[in-house]
């Protein structure tokens, strides 16, 4: 941890990742930290191609927020006998 504040202290990027378990898969997290080297035209580009807020998003975001919504239910039901197994 030290060594990352260090290199931020020092501008520079930060990368940490976790890929030991996934290396067979391909696939990897990644976590970067540090001052934003991208130009303000380029990030306004960017932001008007790939924009955040689409009708996609929301919906999957609203689907999601329903998932864990149904499961805190279902876990309450389960817990206070309402529903028994």
């Amino acid at each position: 941890m030290s060594q990352a504040i260090a290199l931020l202290e020092n501008d520079q990027t930060f990368v940490s990742s976790l890929s030991d378990g996934l290396k067979d898969e391909g696939y990897r997290v990644g976590t970067y930290a540090g001052a934003e080297k991208r130009s303000a035209e380029r990030r306004d580009q960017e932001r008007h191609h790939y924009p955040l807020r689409t009708a996609a998003k929301i919906f999957f975001f609203v689907g999601l927020a329903t998932l864990f919504y149904m499961a805190a239910v279902i876990a309450l039901a389960l817990q206070s006998a309402i529903v028994e197994i």
